[in-house]
């Protein structure tokens, strides 16, 4: 004899609907063969509505994930055939939602070719503060995600 059993139905449905609006800009210059700038900008707005059939008030203030603006900044210079240096800044903006507050970062990294297939590579990554936050949860089970300083060196050695 089967066991009784109890059946619910139920339904999920997305009851938000948003309207976005964003632009970007992006631009490369090069003043002279050995040296490369590039940078972009973007902007970025998130409106949206719940239907009034909701039932998930929260839902409408999905909107703050996101940066509304961000940028970055980049620079390839080659100075000779063996070396190349890199210097790049960013610029990401409040996620309100996530309560993660905007930052600034700052890498360079620096690369001498000796030949072929060895290489040193000095690297420095968010040289402009100690740490920051990149990303956060909404909830207890997700941990916010911190950006340390870091620099580092690396013997790269390329088989043929």
């Amino acid at each position: 004899m089967p066991s009784p059993q109890i059946l619910v139905n139920t339904l999920f449905s997305n009851q938000l609907q948003a309207t976005t609006r964003g632009l970007e800009f992006a631009a490369q210059w090069t003043p002279i063969p050995a040296w490369r700038l590039d940078g972009n900008y973007t902007a970025f707005d998130v409106s949206p509505r719940l239907a009034a059939t909701s039932l998930d008030p929260a839902a409408a203030t999905e909107d703050g994930s996101a940066p509304r603006t961000q940028w970055q900044l980049r620079s390839v210079f080659l100075p000779g055939s063996h070396a190349t240096l890199s210097v790049a800044i960013f610029y990401v903006g409040r996620l309100e939602e996530l309560q993660v507050d905007a930052y600034t970062r700052a890498d360079v990294s620096a690369e001498w070719r000796f030949n072929d297939r060895l290489a040193a590579v000095v690297t420095g990554q968010n040289l402009l503060d100690a740490a920051h936050t990149e990303f956060a949860g909404a909830g207890t089970l997700l941990l916010a995600t911190q950006a340390r300083r870091s620099v580092s060196l690396q013997l790269r050695w390329t088989s043929r």
